[in-house]
């Protein structure tokens, strides 16, 4: 570690009332460093919002309590998002091996009633 800082965290839930449009299909893009998943928890209420995800996945761990690959998608299945496609992530430079990818998942019961 190089070093630490202090910061503010604010969970999604206490944001999007704030925020939230009349768009009805809004994407949510969480880049957080193996950070996902208590994002996920803070968007609890949020969720049934959103219609598409995008989070990075790793394959391997690579951050200190991150969900993997399958983790997620079975936490994302219960909260009723279903994984809708891959973007590549990073590989292993030396052996080429994928570390992480983004995965994009849809909102299973927005999807229905959005066309």
């Amino acid at each position: 570690m190089i070093g630490s800082q202090n910061i503010r965290v604010r969970t999604l839930d206490s944001l999007f009332e704030g925020i939230k449009t009349d768009f009805k299909k809004i994407m949510l893009k969480i880049d957080t460093q193996g950070y996902e998943k208590e994002v996920l928890i803070g968007a609890k209420n949020s969720l049934k919002d959103i219609f598409l995800l995008q989070l990075e996945m790793s394959l391997v761990p690579l951050y200190k309590n991150e969900l993997l690959f399958l983790e997620f998608i079975d936490f994302l299945g219960r909260e009723g998002f279903r994984l809708y496609s891959f973007e590549q992530g990073f590989s292993d430079p030396v052996n080429g091996r994928m570390l992480q990818l983004d995965g994009i998942f849809i909102n299973e019961k927005l999807q229905n009633k959005i066309q």
